[in-house]
């Protein structure tokens, strides 16, 4: 799927005050000031929908193997995109997304850019590179730590490899059939 033809609707219900969207310098700023770099597509995606929500079901397969061997596929739903306005509405930006993580857990690599299905958030590790992050999600659901070890689990390699595994419902059940 091309970010272009992503279902996008900006869920200004969310927000008290309607976002702003950032700009290249600011997204790219903001990188600077934690000494890495943001994929290009994804600060080029960002500074047009930044604060948007996945209108529909949109996400990347995850394939689980059962204890008696077969596969289990199902589909793992993204949903709203973190904001760089911390001027409105903080809980939703990846600046406090980020900030969270790094206190709670002490992951300062982990920078959240969108939330899942299931509250927890998915981000670039910086771990590896400062330059060519990987894609994980995170375990602790609705930024609220109760207790649980935080886990980043890999979801793709790159920013267009997690682009690339986007599909939708339809799509993931013409591929997989109907599991989840």
């Amino acid at each position: 799927m091309k970010l272009e033809e992503m279902p996008l609707y900006l869920t200004q219900e969310l927000f008290e005050n309607p976002l702003r969207m950032p700009t290249v310098s600011e997204v790219n700023g903001y990188a600077g000031t934690l000494g890495v770099r943001f994929p290009e597509k994804y600060v080029s995606f960002v500074v047009q929908y930044a604060g948007h929500q996945v209108a529909q079901d949109v996400g990347y397969a995850v394939i689980d193997q059962l204890f008696d061997g077969t596969l289990d596929a199902y589909l793992h739903d993204i949903g709203l995109f973190l904001h760089y306005d911390d001027e409105r509405d903080y809980k939703y930006s990846v600046q406090n997304k980020h900030l969270f993580y790094a206190e709670e857990f002490g992951v300062p690599d982990f920078v959240p850019f969108t939330s899942t299905d299931v509250g927890g958030e998915i981000g670039f590790d910086f771990s590896e590179s400062r330059v060519q992050p990987k894609i994980v999600t995170s375990n602790i659901y609705g930024g609220v730590r109760d207790d649980d070890d935080l886990i980043l689990m890999p979801v793709a390699a790159s920013f267009d490899e997690f682009v690339d595994k986007l599909m939708t419902r339809k799509d993931f059940v013409a591929r997989y059939g109907s599991n989840n």
